[in-house]
């Protein structure tokens, strides 16, 4: 594993990052010198970047990471969390789970999605705002799912079955364990797809309900065949997107015939809500 840290402008740092996403595991992007708007952009990649980074950006560091077992310090450090009605525990859990919740048994892992991040806590309040809109998909589709804690909070709350697929195989893996662990084999179709067009994702649409947590670049590129998979009077939730990313992301979805609803934000990110 290495890790690359480059200085510079957060616009530009930005653009870096979603260039490398194809061979980044992690990244983050975090304020260093507010008086100066210097920004940090840290990425961890399984290869060494040999990009040659110039002028405004700076190169801080590109060095091999000390080996250790982030799964299991990702675990340790894991605690119960209560998102509305949601509440998300590890295995390793002694206590009781929250009878009155929806109960969700997640490990963290390899695979993204323990609830703690804010793009997908966001998007567990936005599940319960469409509850408030007396909103009952009979059907769902998750883009993206990582360890399938958005698919199965979907299934659970609307007591209903959907498709969760992801590009990465590892995910595949691990959303398919918890799904298991959860109870929830019969209601969650789990299967590798990388742009939509997989037979899983073909033979169930249209979705009356599409959650998406992933980032803005795949977000565009993937708008037009999202929303062709998208039902009449569907709903979509979008996350993985900077605040300040909202008006290109709502614009490119406005030109395929969706009106945002709900904006729902949590610190830097925000989590949009589109209607067809």
């Amino acid at each position: 594993m290495w890790q690359l840290s480059l200085g510079g402008s957060k616009e530009n740092l930005e653009a870096v990052e979603n260039s490398l996403t194809a061979v980044s595991v992690a990244s983050t992007l975090i304020e260093s010198r507010k008086d100066s708007a210097q920004w940090t952009l840290t990425i961890i990649s399984d290869v060494r970047i040999e990009d040659q980074f110039t002028s405004p950006i700076t190169l801080i560091s590109n060095e091999p990471l000390q080996q250790r077992n982030w799964v299991a310090e990702n675990r340790a450090s894991f605690k119960p969390l209560e998102v509305d009605q949601f509440y998300i525990y590890p295995s390793s859990l002694t206590a009781s789970p929250i009878t009155s919740h929806i109960n969700l048994c997640i490990d963290a892992s390899t695979a993204f999605g323990t609830g703690h991040h804010e793009t997908t806590s966001g998007c567990l309040k936005a599940l319960n705002w469409l509850v408030e809109q007396k909103f009952t998909p009979n059907h769902f589709l998750d883009i993206g799912t990582g360890t399938g804690i958005l698919a199965m909070a979907a299934a659970r709350l609307f007591n209903t079955k959907g498709v969760a697929t992801d590009n990465d195989p590892e995910a595949i893996v691990r959303a398919d364990q918890n799904k298991k662990i959860n109870d929830l084999d019969q209601s969650i179709y789990v299967t590798l797809d990388h742009d939509l067009t997989s037979r899983e994702v073909n033979f169930f649409k249209p979705y009356p309900l599409i959650i998406a947590n992933i980032l803005l670049q795949p977000l565009i590129e993937l708008s037009s065949i999202i929303c062709e998979n998208l039902e009449s009077n569907g709903y979509l939730i979008l996350s993985g997107i900077l605040t300040h990313q909202v008006e290109m992301l709502q614009k490119c979805y406005e030109i395929c015939g969706l009106k945002c609803v709900h904006q729902l934000d949590q610190g830097e990110w925000s989590i949009v809500i589109f209607k067809k």
